[in-house]
């Protein structure tokens, strides 16, 4: 899982530059919980896409990647707003400076699923002060039956049948017996449109591509690239973003 997770580095930037942000109603939300001014820890932050958002609104913090690459371009990308810097290291593993803290929010965007639960659960619990916010969020497909989607399911199911990782499930976010309450969940829906091209390097920055053969990737992307050329050009990338936070007891 670790080479997976770390794979993302060896395109950072383009990771940057297609990767979407999140709702503006989850941030929202997410300022409400924590208070305006709040102190965060986005854990496994990537290029920062989430931090940035919370920057934006008034928060400050600390921003934990363990992967060089990613760090760095969010470093860059926080470098218009005080208050934060960006830590390489694990979230399980990272340590706050004896300035850092007691945090009021921990954010894990579309990476929960790359965290040890019960390591990452205890850690969010030690760094977040007593009523703080464990937010975890991540975007799931909510496709359409079209003709376009079944050419795609078509295409998946010769050439990359195997499951890509996801998010866990409500049920499985937080371990029995841990620090924290009940989770509130809320779900953001909506949709964006990619042109073939870029929808096709938006699929270059899963893992589950990056780590495919180069021959097999290439031609799953051709064929891919294919099928949306001959249904208009245009791919209608429908999502929900669920939101599940939990307060710390």
């Amino acid at each position: 899982m670790t080479l997976r997770r770390l794979s993302f580095g060896e395109d950072a930037e383009l990771y940057d530059r297609v990767r979407p942000t999140y709702p503006t109603e989850l941030i929202d939300d997410l300022v409400e919980l924590a208070g305006t001014g709040a102190a965060a820890v986005d854990a496994a932050c990537g290029t920062g896409k989430a931090t940035v958002q919370l920057a934006e609104r008034g928060l400050r913090g600390v921003g934990v990647e363990a992967d060089a690459a990613m760090a760095s371009l969010a470093t860059r990308n926080l470098a218009a707003y005080q208050g934060w810097r960006v830590d390489v290291s694990e979230f399980e593993d990272w340590q706050p400076r004896v300035d850092d803290g007691p945090f009021d929010l921990v954010t894990v965007a579309q990476a929960w699923h790359w965290i040890d639960r019960d390591r990452g659960t205890r850690a969010a619990a030690r760094l977040l002060r007593r009523n703080g916010w464990l937010a975890i969020f991540a975007y799931e497909p909510d496709f359409e039956d079209t003709p376009l989607r079944e050419a795609i399911d078509a295409i998946y199911a010769d050439l990359a049948p195997e499951p890509s990782a996801r998010s866990r499930a409500p049920s499985e976010q937080l371990p029995a017996g841990s620090a924290f309450e009940a989770p509130l969940e809320r779900a953001y829906g909506g949709h964006t449109d990619y042109t073939t091209t870029a929808y096709l390097d938006v699929l270059r920055t899963h893992s589950d591509k990056r780590l495919m053969p180069a021959d097999r990737r290439d031609l799953l992307l051709a064929r891919l690239g294919a099928a949306i050329d001959e249904h208009g050009g245009v791919y209608r990338d429908r999502w929900v973003c669920r939101l599940w936070a939990a307060r710390r007891a």
